[in-house]
């Protein structure tokens, strides 16, 4: 195991799951589907210690298994267009993609409220709002990361326009809100991560969540800034640089 003991960044297809009982690796790495499955079947215990890309350590398989499964069914992308897109078309699509993922949030924080949150107690009116600002930071950090030529500064002029827009019950400037909470995960990101840049964008998600002694709001935060980061890449790379027009 002393090529996973160091995780490096998380994969965003077909994520695999190490599991380890008493010290011993237990065959290959498994699916998600798998594990669910052989802890259904026996197979595997609950305190069989698991570990996938992206955490900084292991963790009991019976802790980790709901939190991939409910980030592994956040909304993809629309389709990507078979002809040219504009950038104000681009902008829209991802700001539409970037709220669309509350559906998704839902089912985190109904898991979230039976969870052991390692002792801290969490709003989970919070939460929800800070699920909302990392989604809209990850899809343009995305955006950011793949648009390295073509008309990257454009395509994000117009998703901020969108975002200037967006309201939030209970917020009384959420574009404020957003702009702060992008500064802030923007230094995560380019601060040093011997864990990856997941982890530390996790880590500041549990932060603002007001628990930041959490393991599981952090595995959330890294887990769902990895699938969105994931999503924009393939799309971009679908629709092609030279395919998105001013």
């Amino acid at each position: 195991l002393d090529q996973i003991s160091s995780p490096r960044t998380v994969k965003y297809d077909n994520m695999e799951i190490y599991i380890q009982r008493e010290g011993l690796q237990l065959g290959p790495p498994y699916t998600l589907d798998e594990a669910k499955t052989f802890l259904a079947d026996g197979l595997l215990l609950p305190n069989d210690m698991a570990w996938c890309e992206g955490m900084r350590e292991w963790a009991p398989l019976s802790n980790i298994l709901p939190v991939m499964e409910k980030t592994s069914h956040i909304l993809p992308p629309p389709s990507a267009p078979t002809e040219q897109v504009t950038t104000v078309e681009l902008a829209s699509s991802c700001f539409d993609l970037a709220i669309g993922f509350q559906e998704s949030y839902a089912g985190l924080l109904q898991e979230l409220q039976h969870a052991d949150l390692d002792g801290q107690v969490v709003n989970f009116g919070q939460v929800w709002i800070e699920l909302i600002c990392l989604g809209i930071f990850a899809v343009e950090y995305g955006l950011e990361d793949t648009l390295k030529t073509g008309p990257r500064g454009a395509v994000l002029n117009a998703y901020h326009a969108h975002l200037k827009r967006l309201q939030i019950d209970g917020v009384a400037n959420v574009y404020e809100l957003i702009s702060n909470r992008f500064m802030i995960y923007e230094n995560s990101v380019n601060a040093r991560h011997p864990h990856g840049i997941a982890w530390n964008v996790g880590e500041t998600f549990a932060i603002f969540c007001g628990a930041e002694l959490s393991t599981r709001l952090v595995m959330i935060g890294s887990t769902l800034f990895n699938q969105i980061v994931g999503y924009i890449h393939r799309w971009i790379h679908e629709i092609g640089v030279e395919n998105i027009s001013e």
